[in-house]
């Protein structure tokens, strides 16, 4: 007698879990949303807010405020997420990879010009995670390495063409006079007063500056390299085209700061021999002709690629800007 209630509420609670389990099914989180396809490989939702977030700086708060603007901003961001994946597809299908020297590269890129933890920094409170940054920049890499072995190479200009480009434009290959300094900076004139001394007992410029200089360019020793007239502030100017080669300055005051130069190196006006120049002006040709040849390059990948798109899906994509 009392088996039968038990097999009855024992099959009665399996057919209620069923249900809550099909109900879960049905009314739980929905997995990633494709918003578009290249080749049957999904571009999600997801991948667009997080390019929003890497490039927010490229739209007004006005843009993003709009209901049509925020639109046009899904679309236009769209648009280069699926060239990016028909190049990166292109780029896997012919073989390309980056090799650990252009990796490495990419590393040292990134970080220069930035203190230590200063990248890291920005990358935080812009809520962009470090990985994600490093594979967008390799897959920016290998899209340059792709269009550079596929587009520019076969445009190699003949020795004709360079001399020709040389005559017409030799006025643009003529070097204003240029000194090469190094510089330090800090927020405060007693402590610059008291660098300035360090260096007056014959302490090295460089080592000074990557201890104590407040500048990003620190890193190098505060050096600045090659500049001419009308590159940076007045102050630079004044101060370093005034002294002699291996002369430093005085402490000096500017709204950046407090700065020392020293110049280490001048060079005089000259006129750059083509043979200086010659892979300049092989890069200037390439590119004026690039245009055209890129275009076509690119409506061929396109139309190789089956690309689709879900308009209902990218409509309600929220890019999380109020």
């Amino acid at each position: 007698m009392t088996l039968f209630p038990s097999l009855m509420q024992r099959a009665l609670h399996q057919t209620a879990l069923f249900l809550s389990v099909l109900l879960f099914a049905c009314t739980g989180p929905k997995g990633p949303v494709a918003v578009a396809t290249v080749d049957g490989e999904p571009i999600f939702a997801e991948d667009l807010r997080k390019v929003l977030t890497e490039q927010a700086d490229d739209y007004g708060p006005d843009v993003l405020a709009d209901a049509e603007g925020k639109e046009v901003v899904k679309k236009t961001l769209l648009n280069g997420l699926i060239q990016e994946r028909v190049l990166l597809r292109t780029a896997r299908e012919k073989g390309l990879t980056l090799v650990l020297e252009e990796q490495k590269s990419l590393e040292k890129e990134a970080q220069a010009g930035y203190r230590k933890g200063e990248f890291e920094k920005i990358l935080e409170e812009r809520k962009i995670r470090p990985e994600d940054w490093a594979k967008r920049r390799e897959n920016k890499r290998l899209i340059e390495k792709l269009i550079e072995q596929e587009v520019y190479a076969p445009l190699k200009p003949t020795e004709r063409e360079i001399a020709d480009y040389y005559k017409k434009y030799r006025a643009a290959f003529k070097l204003p006079d240029r000194i090469r300094c190094r510089h330090i900076v800090t927020n405060k004139k007693d402590k610059a007063e008291k660098i300035r001394s360090l260096l007056e007992k014959g302490e090295n410029f460089a080592s000074v500056a990557q201890k104590y200089s407040e500048s990003p360019d620190r890193e190098n020793g505060g050096d600045l390299g090659f500049i001419s007239r009308g590159q940076y502030p007045e102050i630079f100017e004044k101060a370093c085209f005034t002294l002699a080669t291996g002369q430093t300055s005085d402490v000096l005051r500017s709204e950046y700061g407090f700065h020392i130069f020293r110049v280490t190196d001048k060079q005089p006006s000259r006129q750059q021999p083509l043979k200086e120049v010659t892979e300049e002006i092989s890069r200037r040709l390439k590119e004026e002709k690039a245009g055209p040849v890129l275009k076509a390059w690119l409506d061929e990948l396109y139309r190789n690629k089956k690309i689709t798109i879900d308009d209902k899906a990218l409509k309600e994509v929220s890019l999380g800007v109020q």
